[in-house]
């Protein structure tokens, strides 16, 4: 790979490339939204959150599948590092909108395993403070 930046000409990998690009990503998509708590009241960043990255993540998806241009390394920065970071719901929408066959089952699974999680996490932190470990 040919760069015209002397850092990058040192990093040979793909891989490394990738997993550069992935975090930078996923900083700027984990302090993104962690900037929208604190302008907005938590359900309203939530929501806002999940309505923006389910946009975003659509235009880049079908951007880059419809476009002979798409860069594989944009796609670990933007998707799956801050897109990913700022919000997973984004991908649930996606995920379940490209699949209709299995769209139904997507829903009802994510949300009975998601509220299934959220009770048994609690259950862990209760019992982890009765042993005094939390």
């Amino acid at each position: 790979m040919n760069s015209p930046n002397p850092f990058l000409k040192k990093i040979r990998s793909p891989l490394v490339y990738s997993a550069v690009l992935l975090s930078l990503g996923g900083f700027l998509g984990a302090i993104t939204r962690y900037a929208f708590t604190i302008l907005f009241p938590n359900i309203l960043a939530t929501l806002l959150v999940n309505t923006f990255g389910s946009i975003f993540i659509g235009i880049l998806f079908y951007a880059g599948t419809s476009s002979e241009r798409s860069n594989p390394l944009l796609h670990f920065f933007l998707v799956i590092g801050f897109v990913a970071s700022f919000t997973t719901y984004s991908t649930f929408a996606l995920e379940t909108f490209i699949s209709p066959q299995f769209a139904i089952f997507n829903v009802l699974l994510t949300y009975i395993l998601g509220f299934i999680g959220v009770l048994f996490g609690k259950f862990i932190n209760e019992k982890l403070q009765q042993v005094g470990l939390w």
